[in-house]
C-alpha cells in the first residue's frame, strides 16, 4: 500500500488498533522514518482524545477507544488533560480557536461528506496554529496554577508568622510575671519567717519570766511549777521518764541536758509520736548555767496523760533548726 492513501480513516484505525498486524508493523515503521507520517498521525490523535473529550465519540470507534486506547499510561494522560483543559476553558468562558471547516474524526457525530483527500490538505495547513493554541493554552494554564499554588503558600507563611510571633510574645510576658510572682513570694516568705522568729522569741521571753498571777481578791499568788531533768534519747531501746504533773500546776520546767554544747542557739519542739503533730514550739533558747543543759518551761495545760517527745534543734546561721537531740518522757496526772 502506497504512501498516498493512508488517509484519515485508516490512520484512525491504526491508532485504534484495527489494522492487522502486518499494516500497523508498516504505518509503525513510516512513524519513525517519515517525519510528515509522525505529524499527521499527531494531529489526527489530538482531535481524537479531544472528541472523546467532548463525547463527540459513537458507536464502534467510541468503543475501541475506550477498550484500546487508554491501556497505555501516557495515552491516559493525554485524555485526563484533554478533559481537565475543556472543564477549564468552560468555566472560563475560553476555548481553543479551531477553523469552521475543521475535518471530524471518523466516528464522530459531525457531518463526513467531504473527501479524505481535501481533508488532509487541509488539515496540514491548520495543524501549525492548533498546535501553537493548545502550546499557549498549556503554558497560561500552567502559570495560572503555579501562581495560586505560590500565593496560597504565601499567605499560609504568613499566617504562621504571625501566629508564632504572637506566641512568643504570650510567653515573654508570662514569663516576666511568673519571675516578679516568685520574687514577691520569696520577700514574703523572708518576712514571714522573721516575724515568726521574733514573735517566737517573745513568748519565749515571757514563759521564762514567770509573769505575776493573781488570785481571786486580785492578789498576787504564787505559781505552781514542777522541774524534772530529761536526758537524750539512748540508742538502745530503755525504759522512757513518767512525768507525775499535779492537779492546778501551772508550768512544766524542763531540764534538756545536752550531750556536747556546741552551738550557741537552740529551739525545742513538743510532739505528739502517734500523730507527729507539733503542739508547742519555743523560742530562740541559749544554754545556762555550767551544766551543759536548755532550760525550757511550757503551760501544764498542754499536757494530757500520754507520751511526748521533746526535739532540741540548733539555729544554724542560716536560721534554719536542725535537730540535734530527742527527749521522750510520759505523763500521767494526779
Amino acid at each position: 500500500m502506497k504512501k498516498q492513501e493512508y488517509d484519515s480513516e485508516i490512520l484512525t484505525q491504526y491508532l485504534l488498533g484495527s489494522l492487522t498486524e502486518e499494516e500497523t508493523e508498516r504505518l509503525d515503521e513510516l512513524s519513525v522514518a517519515d517525519d510528515e507520517m509522525a505529524a499527521r498521525l499527531q494531529v489526527i490523535e489530538n482531535e481524537m482524545v479531544d472528541a472523546y473529550a467532548r463525547g463527540e465519540l459513537s458507536g464502534e470507534t467510541l468503543e475501541r477507544f475506550e477498550s484500546f486506547y487508554p491501556a497505555s499510561p501516557k495515552r491516559r494522560e493525554k485524555v485526563s488533560f484533554a478533559r481537565s483543559f475543556l472543564d477549564f476553558a468552560g468555566k472560563t468562558g475560553t476555548a481553543p480557536a479551531t477553523d469552521a471547516k475543521q475535518v471530524p474524526v471518523p466516528g464522530t457525530r459531525r457531518s463526513s461528506g467531504e473527501s479524505s483527500e481535501r481533508v488532509s490538505r487541509f488539515r496540514f495547513f491548520v495543524v501549525p496554529r492548533l498546535a501553537l493554541q493548545w502550546g499557549f493554552a498549556a503554558a497560561a494554564l500552567l502559570l495560572l496554577l503555579v501562581g495560586g499554588y505560590l500565593m496560597f503558600e504565601n499567605l499560609r507563611l504568613r499566617n504562621q508568622m504571625a501566629q508564632t510571633q504572637a506566641e512568643r510574645k504570650e510567653l515573654e510576658q508570662s514569663e516576666r510575671d511568673l519571675q516578679r510572682q516568685l520574687a514577691e513570694q520569696r520577700s514574703s516568705d523572708a518576712e514571714t519567717e522573721r516575724e515568726l522568729s521574733r514573735v517566737r522569741e517573745r513568748l519565749a521571753q515571757l514563759e521564762q519570766s514567770a509573769p505575776d498571777q493573781q488570785n481571786g481578791n486580785g492578789e498576787p499568788r504564787d505559781l505552781k511549777i514542777i522541774a524534772f531533768n530529761l536526758s537524750p534519747q539512748a540508742r538502745g531501746i530503755g525504759q522512757i521518764p513518767t512525768l507525775a504533773v499535779p492537779k492546778g500546776t501551772d508550768y512544766v520546767a524542763l531540764i534538756l541536758e545536752l550531750e556536747v554544747d556546741e552551738f550557741p542557739a537552740y529551739q525545742a519542739a513538743l510532739k505528739n509520736p502517734a500523730t507527729g503533730q507539733i503542739i508547742w514550739r519555743s523560742g530562740k533558747l541559749k544554754p545556762g548555767g555550767k551544766s551543759k543543759a536548755v532550760r525550757v518551761r511550757l503551760p501544764a495545760s498542754l499536757l494530757n496523760a500520754q507520751n511526748y517527745t521533746m526535739e532540741l534543734s540548733r539555729i544554724s546561721a542560716s536560721g534554719v533548726p536542725e535537730i540535734v537531740s530527742s527527749y521522750p518522757f510520759r505523763v500521767v496526772t494526779q
